[in-house]
C-alpha cells in the first residue's frame, strides 16, 4: 500500500514522529490545554526530517524503493511568499535559485508520486500574493499531474506532541494569522487557545492555493477590504480603553450621546458627550460641577487610537489616550460585571471586567482564582481559568437573566451551566 509522507525540516519548529499515524489520545498539546485529546492530524503515514533537498531526496528513495510511490507527499519548512527555505539554514530560495540547485532532485520526486497525488509545500506564507503564485505555478510545471499546493499564511504547530515521545504527530493547523507569534507571549497566548477550533492544513483548508499542469486552480477568498468609517456617529459609539496618567479604565460611548467611564470595581460613573465645531467633547455627571473635566478630542482625527486634551474651566488639565476596543459594546455591557455560576453540585461568583479577566470566587470556603475570557466565534465566548484544565463555554448573545453553557473540567467531564447576572 502506498504511504502518505510528512518531511519536516531541521529547521522546523517540531520534530514528527517517524511513524506518523494518527494515534488520538496518545497525542496532547504541551502548552495549551495540555491534556490528552485528539490532536493529531490524520492521513500521514511516515515521518522522516532532513538538512536539505539534497538530503530528502535520498531518504525519499529508500522509502521509495521499500514501499513504492508515495500517495501524498508533504514538506515542512519556513517559508516567505513565493521562496522556502531548502537547506534548513534560513536561506530562502524563490523558484530560479530552487530549479538551478535542486532541479535533479525535484524531477526525482516527482517520479516517486503516484498519479494524482498532492506535493504540499507547508512553509509560512509560501502561496501568498503574486509571488506565491508565480512560484506554484512554475514548480507545478515540474510535477505534471499532480496538485501543488502552499498556504497563504502563517501555519502552527504550537508544540503538539506525542505522548510519552519527543515527537508530533503530522500536521500543521490553518491560521488566518500572516505573522508568526514568535516574541509575543500574549499573542501566542492566544493563538494556543484557538488551536482546537483551528482547521488543519491541506489543499482543502482555507487559506490553501493549489496549481495544476501550471495553473493556479484554487485560490483562497480574499478578505473583503472593508473602508472604515470614521465619522462621529458611527465610529464615537462603542468601548474605549483610556488612559490618564497612571490610570487606566474604559469609557464606554452610546449612539444616544451618552458616555459612561469604568475602573476595575465595574461602577458605572455616567456623562454626555457632545459635538462641538470641529471636536467631540464629554463630561462625566458625578463630578463637582465647579471642577468638571471637559475631555476633548477632534472629531476629524479619530481613528483606533486617539490624544484628547482635559480642560477644566478652560485651563489645561493635561492629556489622555483612547484606543478602540473590538468587542461589541452591548455584549461587552452585558457580560461585564458579577454573575452567580451553577456547575452540577458547585455555586460560584464571577466578576468579568472590560481586559478581558474574569475572577471566580466560592462563596462558601472563600477560594478564589483568576482567567481570562475572549469571543470565541458567533456562537460561543469561552473561559480560560490560570493553572487550570477547566474550559467553559458561554453561549452567544449574553443573558443576564438566563445563561447557559458548558463546563468541562479537567479536559475530561462536561457539565450543563446556568448563570445569572447579579444587580449592579
Amino acid at each position: 500500500m502506498s504511504k502518505a509522507v510528512w518531511a519536516f525540516s531541521a529547521n522546523s519548529p517540531a520534530k514528527t514522529c517517524e511513524d506518523a499515524k494518527f494515534l488520538g489520545d496518545g497525542t496532547k498539546l504541551l502548552t495549551y490545554p495540555g491534556v490528552p485529546s485528539d490532536q493529531g492530524q490524520p492521513g500521514w503515514d511516515i515521518g522522516l526530517g532532513f538538512n536539505t533537498f539534497a538530503d530528502l531526496t535520498e531518504k525519499l528513495n529508500k522509502l521509495n524503493k521499500l514501499h513504492g510511490a508515495f500517495s501524498r507527499l508533504a514538506i515542512d519548512l519556513h517559508g516567505s511568499p513565493g521562496a522556502v527555505d531548502a537547506d534548513s539554514n534560513n536561506q530562502l530560495y524563490h523558484f530560479d535559485d530552487l530549479i538551478q540547485t535542486y532541479r535533479s532532485q525535484l524531477e526525482s520526486m516527482n517520479g516517486m508520486l503516484e498519479g494524482g497525488a498532492a506535493f504540499l509545500i507547508m512553509g509560512c506564507n509560501v502561496a501568498a500574493g503574486p509571488a506565491g503564485d508565480s512560484f506554484l505555478t512554475q514548480l507545478s510545471g515540474k510535477f505534471p499531474g499532480h496538485r501543488v499546493v502552499g498556504i497563504t499564511t502563517i501555519g502552527e504547530t504550537m508544540r503538539q506532541t506525542r505522548s510519552g515521545g519527543g515527537c508530533s504527530e503530522a500536521g500543521m493547523k490553518d491560521t488566518p494569522y500572516d505573522s508568526p507569534s514568535t516574541g509575543m507571549p500574549t499573542v501566542k497566548d492566544d493563538r494556543e487557545k484557538e488551536f482546537l477550533t483551528l482547521p488543519w492544513a491541506s489543499e482543502d483548508s482555507p487559506h490553501a492555493k493549489v496549481a495544476l499542469n501550471g495553473k493556479i486552480i484554487r485560490t483562497p477568498p480574499e478578505a473583503p477590504v472593508t473602508k472604515t468609517d470614521y465619522s462621529v456617529t458611527t465610529y464615537l459609539p462603542g468601548t474605549w480603553s483610556a488612559t490618564i496618567g497612571g490610570w487606566n479604565g474604559y469609557f464606554v460611548f452610546e449612539a444616544g450621546e451618552t458616555v459612561s467611564w469604568f475602573d476595575e470595581s465595574m461602577r458605572r460613573h455616567p456623562g454626555t458627550w457632545w459635538v462641538a465645531a470641529d471636536s467631540v467633547q464629554w463630561s462625566f455627571d458625578d463630578e463637582d460641577p465647579n471642577w468638571r473635566r471637559i475631555f476633548t478630542v477632534a472629531s476629524t482625527g479619530l481613528k483606533t487610537t486617539v490624544i484628547g486634551a482635559i480642560t477644566i474651566k478652560g485651563v489645561s488639565h493635561g492629556a489622555f489616550t483612547l484606543s478602540k476596543q473590538t468587542d461589541d459594546a452591548a455584549a461587552l455591557g452585558q457580560l461585564v460585571g458579577k454573575w452567580t455560576v451553577q456547575v452540577d453540585k458547585w455555586t460560584w461568583t464571577y466578576e468579568f471586567d472590560m481586559g478581558h479577566k474574569v475572577r471566580w470566587t466560592d462563596p462558601f470556603s472563600k477560594q478564589t482564582g483568576t482567567g481570562s475570557w475572549k469571543k470565541l466565534g458567533p456562537a460561543f465566548m469561552g473561559i480560560f481559568w490560570d493553572h487550570s484544565k477547566t474550559i467553559e463555554k458561554w453561549k452567544l448573545p449574553i443573558d443576564p437573566a438566563s445563561q447557559s453553557g458548558d463546563c468541562t473540567m479537567q479536559g475530561l467531564q462536561s457539565f450543563t451551566l446556568k448563570a445569572t447576572k447579579q444587580s449592579s
